[in-house]
């Protein structure tokens, strides 16, 4: 009885094995051409906010570094009681 269920696994997987190995050799990319339209578009989407971030970054690199050179160390300093 076991082997008869490792041959059933074994005639049901090479289909899968193959088709996963077509999908691999196509490079991966959708068929549907709305489905690589809208991968386009989410790639678009996603280099213009990494770009939009470095620029955030860099602005609040900048206001740091502002920051702690007007900062007045006498200002900064605890309270006496």
């Amino acid at each position: 009885m076991t082997w008869l269920l490792v041959i059933a696994l074994f005639f049901m997987g090479v289909p899968i094995a193959e088709a996963i190995a077509a999908r691999i050799k196509k490079g991966g990319e959708p068929a549907d051409p709305e489905l690589k339209k809208a991968l386009n578009q989410a790639e678009q989407r996603l280099a213009a906010s990494e770009t939009r971030i470095a620029a955030l970054e860099e602005r609040v690199d900048f206001y740091e570094r502002l920051f702690e050179k007007n900062t007045d160390p006498d200002r900064l300093q605890k309270p006496t009681q």
